[in-house]
């Protein structure tokens, strides 16, 4: 099973709707509802507010969850980067997920140890009425105090009714791989040999992303530059200990950072770029400058499938996408496109690449 955090953009939406019925059993997708988009000043960078209320964004966020998701199909809906710790957004949450769940979605409540108590009531009564099902994000610094963060498991289990067979743990390192290449095995098996319910849990998954935005800034236009897989060579690693401990599923961000920040975009140039992934890396297509009327992307694509290890028309809907867009059978659309192509690739060729390295 594939473990991937997306962030709830429309891009991402398209990219999931595109994902063949035969992959999804093998992905189960935790959503972000992402945080509200800031409204700027005419001083360059000074926020004044948000754009919309966190109600009306998250019926926009309903509304495209329901348009674009296939039914049927599990996953996680995650609220920490959008509502605050007080009744009215916990409600929020509880009603989002019900109407998930009224339009046949099956989004799972996730939790971490740090989300407040109205939070945790709010999910405890959401697992009351979806058969007990709970994503549990842990972070970088909880995989490091194992004894701590078991015995803060044990309590939330106890206080909030958690069952650890329909538990699935995410550890979730994020961008920054703090713990770096060698101590991230060394932190999992301590953290699984700690963890007496380790083996209950319904799956263990360790998420995380070695993409790097820089390497797109120091690329001259319509240049290619590689990116080193590391998250795959450290899940690979943890899979390598030979201790008897749970082997966990691996995760990562699709193709893009695990970050958000409030962009005035009139501060920021914004270039074309492709990220397209292949078994063991990343590779990096950088175009230039975005202007109006801008048709880089048919050059973008035809370096993409002119690529060696380009994986071809019949791998993906992504695939098929950026074939049309060489051939110029579609137009080269927009970088919000090209996040649909790039990530419904990813999505559909990860299930392959993790059962062939299991």
């Amino acid at each position: 099973m594939y473990f991937p955090i997306l962030k709830g953009c429309l891009g991402e939406w398209i990219a999931l709707e595109n994902v063949p019925a035969s992959v999804r059993s093998s992905v189960f997708p935790t959503i972000e509802i992402p945080p509200v988009e800031s409204t700027f000043e005419e001083e360059l960078g000074v926020v004044t507010g948000q754009k919309k209320s966190v109600a009306e964004h998250v019926r926009h966020f309903s509304k495209a969850m329901t348009k674009h998701l296939p039914q049927h199909w599990e996953f996680g809906l995650d609220a920490k980067r959008c509502f605050r710790d007080d009744k009215a957004h916990a409600n929020m949450y509880q009603d989002l997920v019900a109407s998930a769940w009224a339009s046949r979605h099956l989004a799972v409540p996730v939790t971490g140890l740090g989300r407040s108590n109205t939070y945790q009531h709010a999910i405890q009564e959401l697992l009351q009425t979806n058969g007990g099902k709970l994503v549990l994000r842990l972070s970088d610094q909880e995989l490091l105090s194992p004894t701590a963060t078991q015995r803060r498991i044990d309590m939330f289990a106890q206080t909030f009714g958690w069952r650890f067979d329909r538990l699935t743990v995410l550890i979730d390192l994020e961008q920054q791989m703090r713990l770096s290449l060698g101590p991230i095995p060394i932190a999992y098996e301590s953290f699984a040999e700690v963890g007496a319910n380790i083996n209950d849990f319904a799956e263990v998954a360790i998420v995380m992303t070695s993409m790097n935005d820089r390497v797109t800034k120091e690329l001259k236009p319509f240049q290619t530059a590689d990116v080193a897989r590391e998250d795959l060579a450290i899940w690979n690693q943890v899979r390598a200990i030979d201790s008897g401990v749970r082997l966990p599923q691996f995760g990562d961000y699709g193709v893009n950072s695990p970050m958000y920040a409030a962009v005035d975009f009139r501060m920021m140039t914004l270039c074309g770029k492709v990220r397209y992934s292949l078994n063991d890396r990343w590779v990096i297509f950088r175009g230039k400058k975005i202007e109006k009327d801008d048709n880089q992307f048919h050059r973008l694509a035809q370096m993409v499938t002119e690529h060696s290890e380009y994986f071809g028309t019949d791998t993906s809907w992504g695939d098929r996408q950026i074939s049309d867009c060489a051939t110029l059978r579609i137009g080269p659309g927009t970088l919000r496109n090209w996040v649909s192509y790039t990530l419904n690739h990813h999505l559909t060729n990860m299930p392959r690449l993790l059962a062939n390295a299991a």
